[in-house]
């Protein structure tokens, strides 16, 4: 399975020089979007081998991703936040979900830091996937909890988007006008509707 990851950066260049090398150490394309960036974003993607959109004018979250999955190849697709640092071989055991044709996206287990460097990781996990409780208001599922809790793969509303995988499939099942991520909606809500989208899709 072809997979590309998908990394933004909003004048991110000090995060990226850390999870660029990461990204790109999974045996996957990286593209990074380099979102009108007046920093050294650009350096950064040319030393560590990724591949740079350039888009002139800054674009919101949904519209620079909606963009920039029309530039990009694969079956699969990891949108990764520039603050998010993969542990070796996260991309083939996140991948290997997709084999059950019935799974559409993947929510891995995130873990807070204070930093790139594995001694500054917590005991804490940031998110194992979203919920949504029956005020249809969403949730991080383990948010605080330990970092060894959530050890085993289960079902999951949806994917928070600070990394989320998704079959390139799911995408276009659930673009809506073309848009896979609504362009109308606040950056920290875009994730909560994609994935609101691929449960109603099935």
């Amino acid at each position: 399975m072809k997979v590309t990851v998908l990394m933004m950066s909003w004048d991110e260049a000090p995060l990226l020089r850390h999870s660029l090398p990461r990204a790109a150490g999974q045996g996957a394309d990286v593209v990074v979007i380099d979102n009108a960036c007046s920093d050294d974003t650009a350096a950064v993607i040319a030393e560590h081998g990724g591949r740079r959109l350039h888009l002139p004018e800054r674009l919101s979250y949904a519209a620079a991703i909606n963009r920039a999955l029309t530039e990009i190849e694969g079956d699969a697709v990891l949108l990764l936040n520039a603050d998010c640092f993969l542990e070796p071989g996260f991309l083939a055991a996140a991948v290997a979900q997709l084999d059950d044709g019935a799974v559409g996206s993947v929510a891995p287990r995130l873990l807070r830091t204070h930093g790139p460097a594995t001694e500054q990781r917590l005991d804490a996990i940031d998110a194992a996937g979203m919920v949504v409780d029956r005020r249809r208001k969403n949730g991080l599922v383990g948010h605080g909890r330990p970092a060894l809790a959530y050890d085993r793969p289960a079902e999951a509303f949806g994917a928070d988007g600070a990394a989320a995988l998704y079959r390139r499939r799911t995408l276009q099942d659930c673009a809506l006008d073309g848009e896979v991520l609504d362009e109308d909606i606040e950056r920290w809500a875009s994730d909560v509707d994609l994935a609101w989208r691929a449960r109603t899709l099935g």
